[in-house]
């Protein structure tokens, strides 16, 4: 088994009381596929708020990622359409499957992971653009572990249970 560590970054804050407010999110190293050019990697945020992972425009359409698309709209299992379910900060997504390995501080590498996960139809301005977000669907898909560790200086926490290894030569 492998554990992936989660980093932390944070912004500080201070409020118009004088109190210090930290800012704070985790990440995790995530190796996606290109179609054209192999692998390449990027810091993602882990958002446990997130029912589905969200991947940019130029992402996945500018890197040639490797995709399978599920469907352009949800509905309840009544039967109700839910329009707002594939969007995400108001723009209209895909809902489609890829596959993502963790990566170690080492290099080493998880086995590929199955990715359920909005892709948004257009471009963002550019802050948001860059934001690739691990959702919570994520962990329960590939039966991975978060473990927080909050009073550490350097990782703030892992995924565990990541089971498997790949080895690319």
């Amino acid at each position: 088994m492998l554990d992936i560590p989660l980093r932390e970054r944070r912004k500080d804050y201070m409020t118009d009381q004088g109190r210090l407010a930290r800012a704070r999110r985790p990440f995790v190293q995530v190796e996606f596929t290109d179609q054209v050019q192999g692998y390449f990697r990027r810091a993602v945020m882990v958002d446990t708020c997130a029912p589905f992972s969200v991947l940019p425009y130029s992402l996945w359409h500018d890197k040639n990622l490797w995709w399978q698309p599920l469907g352009s709209q949800l509905q309840t299992l009544t039967g109700q359409p839910d329009p707002e379910a594939l969007k995400w900060c108001g723009v209209p997504c895909l809902l489609a499957e890829t596959q993502a390995v963790l990566v170690d501080e080492a290099g080493q590498r998880s086995r590929f992971c199955r990715m359920v996960a909005k892709f948004l139809t257009t471009l963002l301005p550019r802050q948001l653009e860059s934001s690739i977000i691990l959702g919570y669907n994520f962990l329960f898909d590939n039966s991975i572990t978060m473990k927080l560790h909050p009073a550490s200086p350097i990782t703030v926490g892992s995924f565990s249970n990541v089971v498997g290894f790949l080895t690319v030569p």
